[in-house]
């Protein structure tokens, strides 16, 4: 796992969640699905629904405190493993703590780590760590991939613990309309036919991302589709990465277009 951390509160002090953060590592990069799998949430819901857990996997989940050889503080925490089986290499020891990326550093409040399928935090007070554990536990937790900014802890970027009950209505209207324009950003992508195009013509990539040509911050580009996309290829020695057209994609499939890398001239 990688570290990171943030702690939320409404504006009366009442404690909304924990962000554990991203850094630029693969780890964080690869989404949350085996512990979105573990925790049974539901991708078909919307706003807060499909962020919310559905089920609270004990068998997965150590809930303990402990007091690291190099520290006067003792620390309350949880950590949530990819496989039940791994708990028995893993208790709440210094081993632990190297081991998962959670040893302690610094005067900060709260230290967490996370990766697709595993995360887990320290925090000094116990109160902050009782109540996340408690809110998992009745399955009054969302979890998602949310900013770990403090003065906007609900957009994407590191793994946040967030109590479902405690949650705005902004903030949740918020997540629906982003939800419903997630799903016509996709029925926009398919109605396109490109990946399919593109997987008939054997080309591959890591990442075909598209997003709305109207919010596409870039030089405008000419196409007759609502969308644009972020192709990450394979085989980056021969193929250019970046935002591409539909019709720039339908060029790569002909082998001409921006994508194809040309071959340098020789003397």
């Amino acid at each position: 796992m990688r570290r990171g951390k943030t702690i939320h509160r409404l504006d009366d002090g009442t404690l909304v969640g924990i962000n554990l953060g991203a850094d630029f590592c693969a780890e964080h990069e690869w989404g949350i699905e085996n512990i979105r799998r573990a925790y049974s949430m539901n991708d078909a819901a919307e706003g807060v629904a499909r962020r919310q857990i559905g089920r609270f996997p004990a068998e997965h989940v150590m809930f303990d405190s402990i007091k690291p050889k190099r520290s006067r503080t003792v620390w309350h925490g949880l950590l949530s493993l990819r496989h039940a089986t791994d708990r028995k290499y893993c208790s709440f020891d210094d081993d632990m703590l190297s081991r998962t990326g959670l040893s302690p550093l610094g005067d900060d409040e709260l230290h967490g780590a996370w990766d697709e399928g595993s995360f887990g935090f320290l925090v000094k007070d116990e109160v902050i760590a009782r109540e996340i554990h408690d809110a998992l536990a009745n399955l009054d937790i969302c979890i998602g991939l949310f900013n770990g900014d403090s003065r906007n802890p609900f957009s994407r970027s590191g793994l946040g613990l967030l109590i479902a009950s405690r949650i705005p209505q902004s903030v949740r209207d918020r997540w629906l309309e982003s939800d419903r324009d997630r799903r016509s950003l996709e029925e926009a992508s398919t109605n396109t036919g490109i990946a399919l195009r593109l997987q008939v013509a054997g080309l591959q990539y890591f990442a075909l991302s598209p997003k709305w040509l109207s919010g596409f911050r870039g030089d405008k580009r000419k196409t007759k589709h609502p969308v644009i996309y972020w192709l990450n290829p394979y085989q980056q020695d021969e193929n250019n990465f970046g935002w591409f057209t539909v019709e720039d994609l339908d060029a790569w499939i002909a082998g001409t277009g921006p994508i194809p890398k040309r071959a340098k001239a020789t003397a």
